[in-house]
């Protein structure tokens, strides 16, 4: 999770102070940004909408969000932000850390409802399918501001570039940091 100094390397918003977290699960509550009467802000949301059969819906598949009724006014009016140092995999009992090779953060498509909110999802693109078949959407910087603004997204929501991510191997093997080292925050993806 970046510090509220390294959003304003992003974004000129405020942002709530929040513990890191190395490894954050659905429910837990996260700074996402989102646009609200018009203007940008980051606002602490619970990971996950809530569904009518009281399933916990943490990921929405980005090839039928606009149509599926769980998503779909979401898709239309709340889209958001949701920054991250990476995800988490599983593969053969081992997990994998992806993130973005040049270190920047990972920024997830994100859908949000009232108090809650959802990260998209989309197919894997070659390099990570090894690992799963689907992956969270990262957005460029360059669509950030549109994905906010509910533009036409439908070549946002496709695999980060090829070669841009990197699946990190097990944890004694990566050097991954402490659960509160500063500026953690993976997202485990299950599903």
């Amino acid at each position: 999770m970046l510090t509220p100094e390294g959003y304003a390397t992003y974004l000129d918003l405020s942002v709530p102070e929040t513990e890191p977290n190395w490894d954050v699960r659905p429910t837990d509550p996260l700074p996402v940004i989102r646009q609200q009467g018009g203007r940008l802000e980051c606002a602490l949301l619970r990971w996950g909408f809530a569904s009518r059969a009281g399933k916990v819906l943490f990921n929405a598949r980005s090839e039928t969000v606009a149509e599926l009724p769980s998503f779909r006014d979401a898709y239309r009016r709340c889209r958001a932000l949701v920054f991250a140092s990476g995800w988490y995999e599983w593969k053969d009992k081992q997990r994998y850390l992806v993130r973005r090779k040049d270190d920047k953060p990972v920024v997830m498509a994100a859908l949000w409802q009232g108090d809650r909110f959802t990260i998209l999802t989309c197919a894997a693109g070659d390099d990570l399918a090894w690992l799963h078949q689907r992956v969270p959407v990262v957005l460029e910087r360059r669509h950030w501001q549109g994905w906010l603004r509910a533009e036409p997204a439908g070549e946002w929501l496709r695999p980060f570039p090829t070669g841009a991510l990197a699946a990190l191997g097990p944890r004694c093997e990566t050097g991954f940091p402490e659960p509160t080292a500063p500026g953690a925050l993976v997202l485990p993806r299950r599903g």
